[in-house]
């Protein structure tokens, strides 16, 4: 069944300016009449997808100006679609990013090189171990090292330390507008918190070069080991919530001499100016990020894989691999007590947490393999009331959309939820290759079960050679998942 949704664009002008106006109109002049979207029904009964509305933003553009326009319409509907239209004389900057807080923490000092300004080689082993570099197999081979000779040894750590000899950066990104880094306050208690264990037989290159004078000049330090870098599921002005994959560091490292058990942790922290006078008449004044405390708030047996705050602020979502299960532990912000766990999904062996959204107040999560899972946050917390199976295997039996991308088109599709019905919109073909790519659409039950599946298809993408060129909003800048398609339920 095909229905045909005519978007009547002219009649939308309602620009002031009697020059802007008209310009508009010559642009969409011949194209108004074949400016439409065609729905072709795959399966099910319209019945079903009664309340779900499909939203495509798309525009025109040439040189500097843009014809932008949002259409929504009923999927399974009668045809109507409403279209609201913008020109713009300039494109939107696409360089803003709406503000967000981050914490990322890196490990260094297994893998890096030291360079310093030192006046004697007492000096400078003195400052690499003021810097939480390896200072002591490197003066070994350096008691091996000639002048104006560079030397490489290969060592085993295990010879000089029990744990790694590390130092930390904690970065604070608000928004995009300010950075702040620390590069010394507060962050010993990462280094004391975050400790790792040397294991027998853990190899280092190490490489000594003398100027020809005598005294160090650099010094460099291999292992291969590759340390966590600690990111921020939810972050504000005080406080950042952080985990790592466990997937994500090498196999060998030893993580379970971290402070409190690998988890969940909670970093606190503030904002000061420090004035420092590096010579005489000039001063500096710098923000900088102060780290207070940090501690595990939830221990996981597993691993971490997301941790999400709230729509409304008030909890944190753990996402977690334990025993071949993906569970969700909630905690309450602020206190961080253990509300509520529950199991979503099994995950076979090699399989991972592709991606976690809250829809409105709940949850969806979707695995490579095609499984997909929505926990519904209900007056008694979170309850799993979906699963299903989106591989091209499992919906054979009820449809076929034709799909270039196969599974993996699901993995980052639109998404809406309503409560029973879960809603995927999703392009059939490659954005890089197709300007206006087919747009499919899944209706799954609360049983997981299809009923309901449609293509839609702009007819403006028949027209590849015709000015002005008709794309998606802002593909260029886009890969498929990031397509300006929008779900909603009314």
């Amino acid at each position: 069944m095909r229905r045909i949704f005519a978007l009547l664009l002219a009649a939308l002008l309602t620009l002031g300016g009697a020059g802007t106006v008209l310009g508009a109109q010559v642009v969409l002049r011949d194209r108004e009449d074949v400016v439409t979207v065609e729905e072709e029904i795959l399966y099910g009964d319209t019945e079903a997808a009664q309340g779900l509305r499909v939203t495509l933003k798309t525009q025109c553009s040439q040189s500097l100006t843009q014809l932008l326009w949002d259409t929504s319409f009923a999927a399974g509907g009668d045809g109507t679609a409403d279209t609201a239209f913008s020109y713009l004389r300039r494109p939107e900057p696409d360089w803003y990013q709406p503000p967000s807080n981050t914490i990322t923490i890196d490990f260094c000092a297994a893998n890096e090189t030291f360079r310093t300004n030192a006046e004697d080689d007492e000096d400078w082993w003195q400052r690499m171990e003021n810097a939480d570099f390896l200072s002591l197999p490197a003066q070994d081979v350096a008691d091996r090292t000639a002048a104006g000779e560079e030397r490489t040894e290969t060592v085993d750590l295990w010879d000089y330390y029990q744990l790694y000899s590390l130092c930390a950066t904690a970065d604070l990104d608000m928004g995009g507008e300010t950075f702040y880094r620390s590069g010394l306050p507060g962050t010993e208690l990462l280094t004391e918190f975050f400790r790792f264990p040397v294991l027998p037989g853990t190899t280092a290159e190490v490489t000594v070069r003398r100027s020809q004078s005598g005294p160090v000049e650099e010094t460099r330090t291999s292992c291969g080991i590759n340390f966590p870098q600690i990111l921020s599921g939810t972050a504000d002005e005080n406080t950042a919530y952080l985990f790592f994959d466990l997937a994500d560091i090498d196999p060998s490292l030893d993580t379970s001499q971290i402070a409190g058990g690998y988890g969940v942790y909670r970093l606190d922290y503030h904002r000061e100016t420090v004035i420092t006078e590096p010579e005489e008449g000039l001063i500096h004044m710098d923000d900088t990020l102060v780290i207070d405390g940090i501690s595990t708030v939830l221990p996981v047996e597993g691993t971490v894989k997301e941790v999400l705050g709230s729509e409304d602020g008030e909890t944190l979502l753990v996402l977690s691999e334990e025993d071949g299960t993906l569970r969700l532990s909630v905690l309450e912000r602020g206190s961080d007590r253990l509300l509520q766990q529950i199991d979503l999904l099994p995950m076979a062996e090699g399989d991972d947490l592709y991606r976690a959204e809250l829809l409105g107040e709940d949850l969806l999560v979707r695995l490579p393999s095609g499984a997909v899972a929505v926990a519904a946050r209900t007056a008694s917390g979170y309850e799993a009331v979906l699963t299903a199976d989106v591989t091209d295997a499992a919906l054979a039996p009820f449809f076929s959309d034709g799909a270039k991308r196969e599974q993996y088109r699901w993995l980052d599709s639109a998404a809406a939820f309503d409560g029973e019905r879960l809603a995927l919109l999703y392009p059939l073909d490659d954005a890089y290759t197709a300007l206006l790519p087919e747009l499919g659409l899944l209706l799954l039950d609360a049983d997981g079960t299809p009923v309901f599946a449609a293509r839609y298809r702009h007819n403006a993408s028949d027209d590849r050679g015709a000015w002005p060129r008709m794309t998606y909003d802002d593909p260029d800048n886009s890969s498929p998942e990031q397509l300006p398609i929008q779900l909603s339920f009314s």
